[in-house]
């Protein structure tokens, strides 16, 4: 009988148990903070932003990472990159 007794006693410190509320707003961040890496993985590149990255690491094995720069800038001057 006390086993019961502490249960139920303890309602009050148990998140959504008397305040459902509380576990939607748990859920709600936990969905937040998955949102949040998913994007930072998968994040807003654009297509021509992952073909040049394809392009000079395939082309460039040792220096891939300065010509990378190059042509990205270039095409965010121009809107063109290819060589």
């Amino acid at each position: 009988m006390s086993g019961t007794w502490e249960r139920l006693s303890d309602a009050g410190n148990r998140p959504g148990y008397c305040f459902p509320q509380a576990s939607k707003q748990q859920r709600r961040q936990a969905m937040a903070r998955l949102v949040n890496v998913l994007v930072s993985m998968f994040g807003p590149r654009n297509s021509a932003q992952n073909d040049i990255l394809t392009f000079v690491k395939t082309e460039y094995r040792n220096e891939w990472q300065t010509k990378y720069n190059q042509l990205l800038d270039e095409y965010n001057r121009t809107g063109r990159w290819k060589l």
